[in-house]
């Protein structure tokens, strides 16, 4: 199985138009909410690892600026819902595009990506 990395941003793609996604309780809570069983190791990271799932928190001066994650065979409709619903985007670091992650179908947006 490929391992599929997400990143979730908030405003546009350029440094100058991302903003926070929120604090890290709030951020922490949704993600706990879209990956019940989640083992938080610290207040930034937290695994998975019947899942082969992480993610890393990205955070300055409280505020929660990305989220990094190894997605492996985690379902993500829960996760697209709480983009939809805050604004979030995926970005997936490894297609040379500027185009987000389809929230509707992320997992067939991947196929078409990596083939």
């Amino acid at each position: 199985m490929i391992r599929w990395y997400l990143i979730i941003r908030k405003g546009g793609p350029s440094a100058k138009t991302q903003k926070p996604l929120g604090d890290v309780a709030g951020v922490a809570s949704h993600l706990n909410k879209a990956f019940p069983g989640l083992k938080w190791k610290s207040s930034s990271e937290a695994v998975r690892p019947d899942k082969d799932f992480s993610l890393e928190l990205g955070v300055l001066k409280g505020f929660v600026q990305q989220v990094t994650m190894g997605v492996g065979r985690m379902p993500l409709k829960a996760l697209t819902e709480i983009c939809k619903r805050e604004g979030w985007r995926l970005e997936d670091p490894d297609v040379e595009t500027t185009e987000d992650v389809d929230l509707d179908d992320p997992e067939g947006w991947f196929f078409k990506q990596h083939g």
